[in-house]
Parts: C-alpha cells; sequence; structure tokens
C-alpha cells in the first residue's frame, strides 16, 4: 500500500513538473503565422534572431509568455473571495491573450501589405486568366457582334438620323477605348502591371522615408516599424499589468545581464521557473530553489533544473538580493490588487483595441487595394465590349477605367496615411522618458482613436481630389441607365458587380468627407453669426439705453429751462412796464423829489431786469430745438409704449439699425465722439458728473475700456454680414477672432440648431 501511495505521488510530481520541462509547440507557426519578411534581405541582427526564435520580427519570445501572472492560493477550502478573484484574473488573462492575438493578426496584415505584390507575383496566372477570358468565354464572335454593333450604330446616327459630327466622334472614342482594353489584355504586366509596381513603390518609400528617413531597406524599416508597435503596445503594457512599474521592469537588476522582463518572459506563465522568479521577489529571504523534498520517499525528477536555474539566478546577479521595493512590484499579482488590475486592463484594452482597429484598417485597406485591381484587370475582355453600345457603353468603361486606376493608386494614398501614423506613433513613444508611461499611453490612445474617428476626414485631405459632390464620374458609372438589350444588361450586370464593395472610389470617399467638412464649416459659421448678433445686439441696447436715458436727462431739462424761461420773461415783462412807468413818471415830475424818486425806481428795474435777462440766457443751452425736441419725444414714447406692451424698450429693426450703426462707427479710433458712450459700461450705474471728475490712472483704464470695448465690436461686426452684402465664407482669422469674443455654450447651442436646421429642413409654405 505504501509503494503504491508513493507511486501514485511521483506520477502527480511528474505532471507538475511537465510543464516546466516540455516544450508545447507554437501554434502560431505550425498554422504558418511567421512573418513574411523573415525570408527578406536586409534585417538587422534583431530581426534575424527574432526570426529564427519565435517566426516574428517583432518580438523575441513567443506571445503566449506575453500572458500575465497571478498568484492567488485557490481551492474547495479555501476562502470563496480568492477563487473568486482568481477567476477574474483568469477571465482578464484571456481578454488580454485575445488582444495579444488580435495584434498579432493586424502587424502580419501590416507587413503583408507591404511585402505582397499581388500584380507582380501573381502576373502570371493573371496574364493565363485574360487569355481565356478573352479568348475562349467570350471569343471573336463577341468582339465581331460588338464591332458590328458598332457599325449598325454609326450608320443609323450618321446617315439616317445626320449626326455626322457626334457619330465620328462617338465612333473614334469607341475605337480608342477598345484599342486600349486589348492593349491592357495583351499586355498587362507592362501596363498595370507597371503601374502597380510603381505604386508599390511609392507607397514603400512613403512608409521608409517617414520612419528613418532613408528609403535603401524598407525591408529593415517595415521590421523596426513592427517591433515599435510591439514594444508600445504589448510589452509596456504587458510591465505595467504585471509589475505596476514599467520603467523598473525594463531595466535590469544591479549586476544582471537581462532585464527584469527578459527574465520572466524566458519561461511561459505558470511555470516552476516563472513562480520562482516571483517568489525570490515575494519574499527575498526564501530559498525556492533548492531541491524539491521527495514525496513519500520517492525522488521526483526534474528538480535539478530549478537548483540549476537558481545558481545561473546567483551568478547573473552577483550577489545582488531583491529588497522591499522589489517585492512592492508584484503585488500587483496578488489577490489584493485584483481590482487595481482590473482597471489598469480596461484602460490599456480601450487604447490598445483603438491601435488594433486603426492599423487593421490601413492595412486590410492596403490590402484590398491590391485584390480589387485584379478584379478590374480580369474585368477587362468585358469591358472591351462595352464602347460598341453607344453613350452608355463608353460611359461604362470611362468608369471602369477610372476606377482601374484609382484602385491602382490608392494604395499610396493609404501607405501616405499608414506612414504618418506611424510616424506620429514613434514621436509619442519616445516621450516616455520625459513623461510618466501613464501619460504616453493616454496620449497614444487618444492618438489612435482620434485617427480612427477622422479616418475619411484625412484620407479626403490626403487623396487631394477636386471639389465636387461624391456622384461624381468616377462613381456615376455604377448608377448608369442601362441599354436596351440583354447583352447590353448583362455588361452592365457585370461591371457593377466587378465594382461594388469596398471599392467604390477614392474620390467618392474624398468628396464625402469634404462634403461633411464643408457642412460642419457651414454649420459654424451660421452659430457664430447667430452668437456674434446676439452679442452686437445687446451693445446696440446699450448704446440705446444711452441715448434714452440721455435724451430724458436732456428732455427733463429742457422742460425746466423752458418753465423757468417762461418766468423770467414774465417777470422781464412786467420790468419792463415798471421802466416804462418810471420814465413817464420822470417826464411829469415837477419837483425834483418826484423826479428821483421815479429815477431810482427806473434804476432798480433796469437792475432786476439786466439779471433776470442773465439769467434766461443761462438758460438757453438747456433748452432743445424744436426739432430735435420732437424726435427725442418720439423716439422715448415710442419706447415707453413698447416697453409696456412686449416688455423690451426696443424692437428687433431698431436693434440691427444700431448694428449698423456701430458697423459705421468702428471705422473711427477709440477716442472719437461717437464713442463716448462707451464711457457707460466701464462701471454701470456710474453718474456721468464722476466721468468727467476721473483721476488720471481712471482715465487710463477707461480708455483701455474702450480701446478693448471696440475690438471686441470690430471682431465681432467682421463675422456678422452688412444686409447690403451677400453673406460670404467667414476667413479663418475672423473665425478665430469672432469665437474668443463670444460665449461658448452659446455658441455650441446656435451651431446645434443651424445643424438641426439643415438636417430638417422647414416644409415650403406654397400660396
Amino acid at each position: 500500500m505504501t509503494r503504491t501511495l508513493a507511486l501514485l505521488a511521483a506520477v502527480a510530481g511528474l505532471l507538475l513538473c511537465a510543464p516546466a520541462t516540455a516544450v508545447a509547440a507554437d501554434p502560431l507557426r505550425t498554422l504558418g503565422g511567421d512573418s513574411p519578411l523573415c525570408g527578406h534581405a536586409g534585417l538587422d541582427a534583431q530581426a534575424r534572431s527574432d526570426c529564427e526564435a519565435t517566426g516574428a520580427i517583432e518580438h523575441s519570445y513567443p506571445l503566449d509568455r506575453y500572458r500575465f501572472d497571478w498568484h492567488i492560493d485557490t481551492g474547495i477550502t479555501k476562502d470563496p473571495t480568492s477563487n473568486l478573484l482568481a477567476a477574474v484574473q483568469w477571465l482578464l488573462a484571456m481578454a488580454w491573450l485575445t488582444l495579444l492575438y488580435a495584434l498579432k493578426g493586424v502587424l502580419l496584415a501590416f507587413q503583408w501589405a507591404f511585402s505582397l505584390n499581388l500584380l507582380g507575383e501573381a502576373m502570371r496566372p493573371t496574364r493565363q486568366a485574360l487569355e481565356r477570358l478573352h479568348d475562349r468565354t467570350l471569343g471573336q464572335p463577341w468582339l465581331l457582334a460588338a464591332i458590328t454593333l458598332m457599325g449598325l450604330w454609326g450608320l443609323w446616327r450618321g446617315i439616317v438620323q445626320r449626326r455626322t459630327i457626334e457619330t465620328a466622334a462617338g465612333l473614334a472614342a469607341a475605337s480608342v477605348m477598345m484599342a486600349g482594353a486589348l492593349f491592357v489584355i495583351a499586355r498587362p504586366a507592362e501596363t498595370i502591371g507597371a503601374l502597380s509596381r510603381g505604386a508599390n513603390d511609392v507607397s514603400l518609400g512613403f512608409l521608409s522615408g517617414a520612419a528613418d528617413g532613408t528609403l535603401t531597406n524598407p525591408s529593415r524599416t517595415i521590421a523596426g516599424s513592427s517591433r515599435q508597435i510591439f514594444d508600445a503596445v504589448v510589452l509596456r503594457p504587458w510591465c505595467a499589468m504585471n509589475f505596476a512599474d514599467v520603467t523598473w521592469c525594463t531595466s535590469t537588476a544591479p549586476g544582471d545581464r537581462m532585464t527584469r522582463a527578459e527574465r520572466w518572459l524566458r519561461y511561459d506563465p505558470d511555470t516552476r521557473e516563472r513562480n520562482a522568479e516571483w517568489q525570490i521577489l515575494d519574499d527575498p529571504d526564501s530559498e525556492p530553489w533548492t531541491n524539491t523534498p521527495d514525496v513519500l520517499g520517492v525522488s521526483i525528477p526534474g528538480t535539478d533544473i530549478l537548483q540549476a536555474d537558481h545558481d545561473d539566478i546567483r551568478d547573473q546577479l552577483a550577489g545582488y538580493k531583491p529588497n522591499k521595493a522589489d517585492s512592492e512590484r508584484v503585488e500587483i499579482q496578488g489577490k489584493g490588487k485584483t481590482v487595481v488590475r482590473v482597471g489598469l486592463f480596461c484602460l490599456i484594452g480601450l487604447g490598445m483595441a483603438g491601435c488594433i482597429l486603426l492599423l487593421g484598417w490601413l492595412s486590410l485597406r492596403v490590402l484590398l487595394q491590391g485584390l480589387l485591381t485584379l478584379v478590374l484587370l480580369l474585368a477587362a475582355p468585358v469591358m472591351l465590349l462595352a464602347p460598341a453600345f453607344g453613350e452608355h457603353g463608353r460611359r461604362l468603361f470611362t468608369g471602369w477605367a477610372k476606377k482601374l486606376l484609382a484602385a491602382t493608386v490608392a494604395k499610396a494614398i493609404y501607405a501616405l496615411l499608414l506612414a504618418i501614423v506611424l510616424a506620429i506613433n514613434t514621436i509619442i513613444a519616445s516621450l516616455d522618458g520625459d513623461l510618466p508611461w501613464l501619460a504616453v499611453w493616454l496620449v497614444s490612445a487618444v492618438f489612435w482613436w482620434g485617427v480612427l474617428l477622422k479616418r475619411d476626414e484625412l484620407l479626403g485631405w490626403l487623396s487631394l481630389g477636386p471639389q465636387r459632390d461624391q456622384h461624381s464620374s468616377l462613381t456615376r458609372a455604377y448608377h448608369a441607365a442601362p441599354i436596351t438589350g440583354p447583352i447590353t444588361s448583362a455588361l452592365t450586370a457585370a461591371a457593377a458587380t466587378t465594382v461594388a464593395g469596398p471599392a467604390t472610389g477614392l474620390a467618392a470617399a474624398a468628396s464625402t468627407a469634404r462634403r461633411a467638412q464643408a457642412n460642419r464649416r457651414q454649420d459654424g459659421d451660421h452659430g457664430l453669426r447667430s452668437t456674434a448678433t446676439s452679442e452686437l445686439r445687446t451693445r446696440a441696447r446699450d448704446r440705446l439705453d444711452h441715448r434714452y436715458e440721455s435724451l430724458h436727462t436732456q428732455l427733463e431739462q429742457h422742460d425746466d429751462a423752458k418753465e423757468k424761461t417762461q418766468g423770467l420773461t414774465r417777470r422781464i415783462s412786467t420790468l419792463d412796464r415798471t421802466i416804462d412807468q418810471a420814465e413817464n413818471a420822470e417826464r411829469r415830475a415837477r419837483t425834483p423829489e418826484e423826479r428821483g424818486e421815479a429815477q431810482q425806481r427806473r434804476r432798480e428795474a433796469r437792475n432786476e431786469r439786466a439779471k433776470l435777462i442773465s439769467q434766461r440766457k443761462a438758460l438757453e443751452p438747456r433748452l432743445l430745438p424744436r426739432a430735435k425736441e420732437g424726435v427725442a419725444r418720439k423716439f422715448i414714447e415710442t419706447a415707453d409704449r413698447s416697453h409696456v406692451e412686449t416688455g423690451e424698450r426696443y424692437t428687433t429693426r431698431q436693434l440691427d439699425l444700431q448694428i449698423e450703426e456701430l458697423r459705421a462707427d468702428a471705422v473711427h479710433p477709440a477716442t472719437d465722439e461717437r464713442h463716448a458712450w462707451r464711457q457707460a459700461t466701464w462701471q454701470p450705474g456710474l453718474p456721468e458728473r464722476k466721468l468727467a471728475a476721473l483721476t488720471p490712472d481712471q482715465r487710463r483704464d477707461v480708455d483701455r475700456h474702450l480701446v478693448e470695448q471696440l475690438d471686441r465690436d470690430r471682431a465681432l461686426l467682421a463675422a456678422v454680414p452688412s444686409p447690403e452684402q451677400p453673406p460670404t465664407q467667414l476667413t479663418r482669422g475672423a473665425r478665430r477672432d469672432a469665437r474668443s469674443h463670444v460665449d461658448p455654450k452659446e455658441l455650441r447651442e446656435n451651431t446645434d440648431h443651424a445643424r438641426q436646421a439643415r438636417r430638417n429642413p422647414a416644409p415650403e409654405h406654397h400660396r
């Protein structure tokens, strides 16, 4: 019985040691997932070494080893929380492994996209397929029938309908098209093949030039770009999730010749060797490297590997012993840091998904352009017959030729965008030494997702296409009206099927992006004009309020002066009568006493009269002319009535007229008297008499305030067209200046309103 238990224990020990000693086959290599560049010349020593070790040019260790580790005691007798956290860690590991394989597929697509030349490597079978389609499938009878039909069409148009010039031009164009199709069918390598090789060379030139500034070794450039992407998206995030310190992970311990990441990646996860690496960091005082004790007297094989590895590590470390700081680096692998690891994984996974989607989309688009070119080229025997079916057939042929040309050269456009993405990604990765790794990762994630979401606009910008509607001549061939007859209908259907799918044309995508950008700019301009108009109406209201208060004060002074003047006039008239009476009394006086008394009354009356005349003259400046008084009273009466009826003193028409007056006054400097009303906006509520008695410092503040207000109004007026001028597109400077002086929230609301109005226009009402 004892021997049976010992034998069972030995078998269990062998099973436990199996992962450490057996070497599992890498499915990526057995399934043909090696990098297509591994056989190319010109790779550097690192890329060649990686190819020999893993079959990939971007990583030195099998992809499965980049799974992160966790160390949580589980079992039926353990705490249920530990089992739950271990399950969470396992799910995270599976999700991480899924992202790793997705990125691996994207990198393979990227490498295949720039190492595979379909028209170069598949030109011989392509030529054979073209010959079979032209000679055997369609053959000479179809070509003769097409030429006959073209001749009959020429006779009908030229002789019967007497459209000689149009018929001659149509026949000449059809002949040239058919000759061009025959030349392409006869020599595909010298025509489309040469154009494809040129586009492929330009693509590699874009990628090499943007990556390392040289065009001599594109294979090395692609290898370097792949390695840089893998290090930024896999290695460093793996260090972050496995040790919570990227710098510590990518550096070496004192006396060691390998980085800590390389030391761990030598072994598969959950093996004795890798667990021993964790244990010596988790508990530096332990000795996990000694031989495992016998189980029930039976020696377990494989423990000598641990002892040898222990000696190797001790020799490399040269006596260095991990400290407490090293132990803290592996705490994230325990159950206490599971929540932290989940949050970190979500952040990393989000950014990694953006990188995978962006690079995958660009790489697949580059591959699809080659496949599309091959499909369109094989449609040449069908397109050879199309020009014989009149104008619609020639239009169909023109559309096919444009799509074939666009598909051939589009690879260079996608390669340029991909080169820009890789160059900027390299720039962001170079900030790792200046910024914390998390900040660099967030910037990278924003960049990947931003380019992915704006890819159509960037593609439209790089295509340098003309500003035209997306249903241009390049895409109208899809919707060409069918020609009468079963043959032409079949031709149209075949052509439409050939060019459908992802090859709708680079010009259509560029035109769509430009159209969307123009709509956004138009909505933004409408919103900016509305917001600027609202701001200017506020300024116009301030100006009218100042005029209202000023006229109200002038009328009060006028009424007071008028009343006083009338009283003084009456008193002067009385004094005039008193003077006349005194003069008459003086003439009738018979005695000196009577004459002296009359003279005294006349003198006092004249003095009083002069004083009253002086007072009346002082009141005259406060009197308004009759016309100005009438305008002022009408203005105040209208404003008061409008305020009672509508709650607003001024109508929209009055405010818009004031805006035009502001526009006319804006050409004058701030020191002009036309802008005197702006002083009231310096300190609202400050009386006019205090404005006239300002200190020099206060006067400088007022002058600065006037200049700022005038500059603000000029910027807003530049965004609002005059009623006499048609609305035009705002310049970039005018748009920027106006945006700096409006409320951002109101601007967003007005822009959204303009967008909704454009998308859902109000129905027109017909009388």
